[in-house]
């Protein structure tokens, strides 16, 4: 039911207005390109943060007075927040860029409301 009515509200934007229909759907994958930067970006934070951590907790092994546990232990909880939250971006970049009807549509009643 609820497909039918979404189908057809598709159809009639594609047909009342394509320009507007291309706008909604580039400027869907816009969007998606963004969350994609951000998931790298914080993927690369991540990945810095962890050899930070692992530089940081070399050093506190090796020396007998060094006060860096708390260095290690941040960089590496930091680290796995990064990732996590790198890794939501990157699946919702990769839903976006996978289905960018639904997300046009989505865009069209979230203005209406």
């Amino acid at each position: 039911m609820i497909d039918e009515v979404l189908q057809k509200f598709i159809e009639f934007v594609q047909n009342a207005s394509p320009y507007i229909w291309q706008t909604l759907i580039k400027q869907v994958y816009v969007e998606a390109f963004g969350y994609l930067l951000f998931g790298v970006g914080l993927t690369a934070v991540s990945v810095i943060l962890f050899k930070v951590g692992e530089k940081a907790y070399i050093k506190a092994q090796n020396e007998r007075f060094y006060d860096g546990e708390l260095l290690y232990f941040l960089s590496f909880a930091f680290s796995g927040v990064a990732g996590f939250v790198a890794f939501l971006f990157l699946v919702s970049a990769v839903k976006w860029f996978v289905n960018p009807d639904f997300y046009a549509i989505r865009f069209i009643l979230e203005s209406i409301q």
